[in-house]
């Protein structure tokens, strides 16, 4: 907002704003005072500790992306409903501001990346979902992860439950069988999985200024000021 002066100078002024997440509580609800983080990552992505495990946060700040976020939450309420929690990185709560809610917290995605060789075990677990009526439509590198548990998966906000079996087969179809024949020809000539993961990417430091404002800054001399006093003070000397 304008300052109160006349030389066009403006104050910062913070104040509460809602995020604007729609999610109904379905689980635990966690103070963000309890957990520590230790890392920002990609867009409303960050990592911490909570109750010592090693955690990652979907937290969004502006309202355009509140839907993510809602997403990830019915889709985790979903996965273990439907008795397919051992197949994500589990959500473990509700992130909770002045009793907002504000984000999603869940296990760290902790693992390698899906590799050509992996093929058959994940088509063991996408079957899994599937008899579940369940479709996940985010099948790519990025999104599967084998871990000591077996694999797991990520872009759980994509998660949908299909009701009819004709609808189920023409679902999967595109989204699980056609989606993972795209997936495994990328990773067929690579050595490694190099595709991107929100534990992958990192945000340039912001500074953001303190409260209260710094004060109005002091009257500073132009071009023009230095002239007239240099001139003034020469014609003084002579």
């Amino acid at each position: 907002m304008p300052g109160d002066g006349t030389c066009g100078q403006g104050r910062l002024k913070y104040r509460h704003e809602s995020i604007g997440l729609r999610q109904e509580c379905w689980t635990r609800k966690i103070s963000e005072e309890d957990i520590e983080i230790t890392r920002w990552g990609g867009v409303m992505h960050k990592e911490g500790w909570y109750n010592g495990k090693e955690v990652d946060l979907c937290t969004p700040w502006i309202d355009t992306w509140g839907y993510y976020a809602d997403n990830l939450s019915n889709g985790h309420r979903l996965m273990q409903s439907s008795g397919l929690k051992h197949l994500t990185f589990p959500m473990l709560g509700h992130i909770m501001r002045r009793e907002e809610v504000i984000g999603v917290l869940s296990e760290a995605a902790l693992g390698r990346g899906v590799e050509f060789s992996d093929r058959e075990a994940v088509i063991d677990a996408v079957t899994e979902m599937q008899r579940k009526h369940v479709i996940h439509r985010s099948l790519n590198p990025s999104n599967i992860f084998i871990t000591a548990a077996g694999v797991r998966f990520l872009g759980i906000s994509s998660v949908i439950y299909v009701k009819e079996d004709e609808d189920l087969e023409k679902e999967a179809e595109i989204w699980h069988w056609a989606g993972l024949r795209r997936c495994f020809e990328e990773l067929k000539p690579k050595v490694c999985n190099d595709a991107p993961t929100a534990r992958k990417m990192s945000y340039p430091a912001l500074v953001i200024p303190p409260l209260p404002s710094p004060a109005q800054p002091s009257f500073h001399l132009g071009m023009s000021e230095w002239l007239n006093l240099a001139t003034a003070d020469g014609a003084k000397e002579i």
